[in-house]
């Protein structure tokens, strides 16, 4: 079961974490504080939801440094970076470093919820297609190595002629793959197919998992 969508507040400023969590909660969002980086990546669930308030200047490890070490790896989430010192060559760096947004301090509390709730809704759309991306390639998986080439080709815009030569097989042979793969992809035509696996970037990947 999917774990809930949390904001987690990183920083070491008892009155900003008192003053954020109210409002945060006021405007009906979870939130849980920390005063670390290292707190934090200690309580993190294993399939973490939600997105990161980070402040960068903390005991221990550092804003930066959490977004350098841990960002995409075992922080697998938006990072909206809160800060007094936000420049703009720091924020390039942290945007680079991939802080998804930097937030000057003193903190606009409307502005803020604005941007939080942006990066929730962002945060529930990956989530989605993630869940869309492990169903494809498991659909994919039920497939024969015969029916994954037939695929590759056709998802490469080939006819049935095309690819039953690319194939050495008859475009009879082809239409009954096609029909098979439509049943197993639970798919309505495939068209529709092709484009949700172009749309996915599965299309890329059918010749690996043909060689598997």
């Amino acid at each position: 079961m999917a774990e809930p969508q949390i904001v987690y507040v990183v920083d070491d400023d008892p009155h900003f974490v008192q003053e954020t969590e109210e409002a945060l909660r006021f405007a009906g969002l979870s939130a849980c504080a920390f005063g670390s980086a290292e707190q934090l990546l200690a309580a993190l669930p294993p399939v973490p939801r939600g997105v990161v308030l980070l402040d960068l200047r903390l005991p221990g490890m550092s804003g930066l440094e959490l977004l350098r070490d841990h960002v995409p790896g075992s922080l697998s989430l938006p990072v909206l970076v809160v800060t007094a010192f936000a420049d703009v060559p720091k924020t390039v760096l942290l945007m680079r470093a991939g802080a998804q947004d930097v937030i000057e301090k003193p903190v606009d509390g409307e502005g803020l919820l604005a941007r939080v709730r942006k990066a929730l809704a962002q945060e529930a759309a990956a989530w989605a297609r993630g869940g869309t991306l492990i169903e494809l390639r498991r659909r994919i998986d039920s497939l024969t190595p015969r029916e994954r080439e037939v695929l590759e080709q056709l998802a490469l815009g080939k006819s049935n002629r095309d690819t039953g030569e690319a194939l050495g097989i008859s475009p009879r042979t082809v239409e009954v793959h096609r029909g098979r793969i439509m049943g197993k992809m639970r798919a309505d035509s495939m068209t529709g197919l092709v484009r949700e696996l172009v749309a996915n970037g599965l299309h890329l990947e059918l010749a690996r998992w043909g060689a598997r």
